[in-house]
């Protein structure tokens, strides 16, 4: 069974556990039937952090249904026996280290950006969730994107606009790519 929550909203409540079966059932009736019959089917599973529980047999059934899954993790964790190698894996460092194990399997690493919160030298940034914790930085053998999504502050829309300019500079002076939450852009959360 898995607890099934959403970070980008509300997730302190409604949550519930759900046996995999019943989880698989929901999660592929979001797609319409014309589009189960295309080739990438893609699934993103995030948290709260995703590795404090056991995604094993959920992912293992999304990959027998020929399910691309994308699993974003702070990189604090790492779940033994889980199919690292079949899926893509976004690192959205909380602390100053990644878990060395789970360094192997990190397709990419994704930053969130606050105006004037942000390293000159790098172009990441310089704290994490309002702490002075430093997040990790790419290591030497890191060969994935590095994606900068500007930080929303859903009270003061200007300081939106200037997190958004400095998340472009970054990622201008220094070969990013820029991530956008488009679901808020549009509506959807």
């Amino acid at each position: 069974r898995m607890l099934v929550h959403n970070c980008d909203t509300n997730y302190t409540t409604g949550r519930k556990l759900v046996q995999v079966d019943a989880l698989f059932k929901e999660a592929t009736k979001l797609f319409p039937s014309s589009f189960r019959q295309r080739e990438i089917k893609l699934v993103v599973i995030t948290g709260g952090e995703p590795f404090r529980q056991n995604l094993t047999p959920f992912v293992n059934k999304l990959l027998d249904f020929g399910y691309v899954v994308q699993v974003e993790t702070n990189g604090t964790l790492f779940l033994d026996g889980f199919p690292y190698s079949k899926v893509h894996l976004v690192c959205s460092p909380k602390t100053g280290s990644v878990n060395a194990k789970l360094m192997l399997y990190v397709n990419h690493l994704k930053y969130v950006i606050e105006a004037g919160e942000v390293d000159s030298e790098d172009g990441l940034p310089l704290s994490v969730l309002g702490q002075s914790i430093r997040p990790a930085r790419p290591w030497s053998f890191f060969f994935g994107k590095v994606y900068v999504q500007p930080c929303e502050d859903p009270v003061d829309s200007e300081k939106t606009v200037q997190n958004t300019k400095s998340a472009v500079s970054s990622c201008m002076r220094f070969g990013y790519t820029l991530s956008l939450q488009l679901h808020k852009f549009i509506g959807l959360a």
